[in-house]
């Protein structure tokens, strides 16, 4: 009985440790992005945004930063969602660091100027980037 026990709770502890490595690897980000976009479907916000893009016009994005601690990162993700504003999380390697790119967008030029006077009216920095 006591190597069945042993033996369920290393598999427990395994899965446990394949879940936290999983996790931890940046698999979560984009189950995170499209959660956020799913959960955000009724807000006007992203109704407004997602009705107010053409195509054939110039696509432009705007970054907050290039984060190495995940505080920064959801210390700006807190910020911007309270705003309204979706952000996008993306993993890279800047130096031999992992860091997180934090972005909004795309939009075109009447929403970026728009999302421009949101985020000088808080404070937050940003680089516009055009595409």
């Amino acid at each position: 009985m006591q190597k069945f026990l042993r033996l369920f709770v290393l598999i427990i502890l395994v899965v446990i440790l394949i879940f936290w490595y999983l996790y931890n690897s940046g698999s979560n980000v984009n189950f995170e992005k499209y959660y956020l976009q799913y959960k955000n479907t009724v807000s006007e916000t992203k109704l407004f945004f997602e009705e107010s893009r053409n195509p054939s016009e110039a696509t432009y994005f705007v970054q907050l930063g290039i984060f190495a601690k995940q505080e920064e990162v959801d210390k700006i993700r807190a910020r911007t969602l309270l705003l309204g504003l979706n952000v996008d999380l993306s993993k890279q390697l800047l130096k031999g660091k992992i860091v997180t790119k934090v972005t909004l967008g795309p939009y075109n030029k009447k929403i970026l100027s728009d999302t421009e006077k949101i985020l000088k009216k808080n404070n937050i920095k940003y680089l516009v980037i055009n595409e």
